[in-house]
């Protein structure tokens, strides 16, 4: 699977750019030592954003300082945070617009069956490497 081009194999800098937002969410939520992380490219799935990032949290504390940490950063690096849904509780969604985040505690997770729904569109942290460099500031 080809992570960030689209179906004509052309590369949209945008969607790179967006690709690499949720590529430097998921490595922030992993320094927080967030479990089973992974990054689904939903474009071509009928859905409401580009980009899906999942992680489950130890517990409802851990889920909700990971969020609140996460939107700090985001914000820091300009990126849009249009709303955080379920603070305090077993799931928490984070909504950039072009990716959503969803911090989940394992039994969640495990219930709704979440990754099922996108395992054809399944990325690791370990493909960051096929990424353009970032250019510098």
């Amino acid at each position: 699977m080809t992570f960030l081009s689209s179906g004509t194999g052309n590369k949209d800098p945008e969607m790179i750019e967006n690709g690499r937002a949720a590529l430097r969410a998921a490595e922030v939520l992993k320094s927080l030592q967030a479990g089973e992380i992974r990054i689904y490219d939903v474009r071509r799935q009928p859905a409401f954003t580009d980009f899906c990032v999942i992680a489950t949290g130890k517990n409802k504390r851990h889920l909700r300082a990971m969020a609140d940490i996460l939107v700090l950063y985001l914000r820091s690096r300009n990126c849009r945070v249009l709303g955080v849904e379920g603070r305090g509780g077993s799931w928490v969604a984070v909504d950039c617009g072009p990716f959503v985040i969803h911090l989940m505690d394992s039994r969640l997770r495990e219930y709704y069956e979440i990754d099922s729904a996108w395992r054809c569109a399944q990325f690791s942290l370990e493909d960051v490497s096929s990424l353009p460099a970032a250019e510098s500031a």
